[in-house]
């Protein structure tokens, strides 16, 4: 079958038997030139390959690949940009080949948002249509000192203070399932006391537990307050007792004289 042509500006379009190709060139014939996109017998589109293993295969052996969607509209709002469609969970991968590791995005089953590292069983990350979210490691929060400024010391005992006014309820969230129950303060009580955090509405764990350990300090000065009373007091109660001791030998030998 003949290779028939279509020059469009500086592109040529090549229909052949079993493709359609566009290839960079200034002349005809495109028959020598780098494929630039390639359109194979199945409706498999290949940019940079002439091989495409799917819908849509790009390619790009200079370093400099990339996937842009831009929206120039001079008004200002929120767009969708981006969408995945499936009946059934839609999902990426990131893929380090390099690493023979791979992270995929996913909606589960039930409509939750999940990441899961392809190498690893199970899922790593799951964000819940409620606002659950649960993972499956630890969660560590920047506390470095030299990420922090305006720092000041505090003082346990008003912290102490603080927290023995500070509410504590057990309650459910409006979106959570029947029979699930939590425990702690409310928002705007937290705030209220201890003014942490940019907002009433959202309490940060890493200041929850600096208010607790705040208060275990505080707690501590003020037993070991209590315990230097207690050992003045035994102290004197030992002189007390001495004296009296001491008293009743006196009255004894007196008694004894007479």
């Amino acid at each position: 079958m003949k290779q028939m042509m279509i020059k469009i500006g500086r592109t040529t379009t090549m229909l052949a038997a079993s493709a359609v190709v566009f290839a960079a060139a200034s002349t005809l014939p495109a028959v020598a030139q780098i494929e630039a996109l390639h359109i194979d017998a199945t409706g498999n589109v290949g940019i940079g390959t002439a091989s495409p293993q799917q819908s849509l295969h790009l390619v790009g052996t200079d370093g400099t690949t990339k996937f842009l969607v831009e929206e120039t509209n001079g008004t200002k709002q929120a767009r969708e940009l981006f969408k995945l469609s499936n009946k059934g969970g839609p999902f990426f991968v990131f893929a380090d080949t390099s690493l023979a590791q791979s992270f995929a995005f996913s909606m589960g089953s039930t409509g939750d948002f999940l990441i899961s590292h392809q190498q690893t069983p199970g899922v790593q990350f799951r964000l819940s249509q409620n606002g659950n979210l649960s993972i499956t490691g630890s969660l560590s929060q920047g506390s470095s000192r030299e990420i922090k400024r305006d720092i000041v010391p505090i003082d346990g005992r008003d912290v102490l203070a603080r927290v023995l006014e500070l509410p504590i309820q057990s309650w459910s969230y409006v979106t959570d399932a029947d029979g699930v129950r939590h425990l702690g303060p409310m928002a705007e009580d937290f705030h209220a006391l201890f003014s942490l955090g940019d907002g009433n509405t959202t309490i940060a764990s890493l200041d929850t537990s600096g208010v607790a350990l705040a208060a275990i300090q505080g707690l501590d000065a003020e037993l070991r307050q209590k315990d230097e009373e207690i050992r003045r007091l035994q102290t004197e109660k030992d002189t007390l007792a001495l004296r009296l001791s001491e008293l009743e030998k006196t009255v004894a030998a007196l008694v004894e004289a007479r």
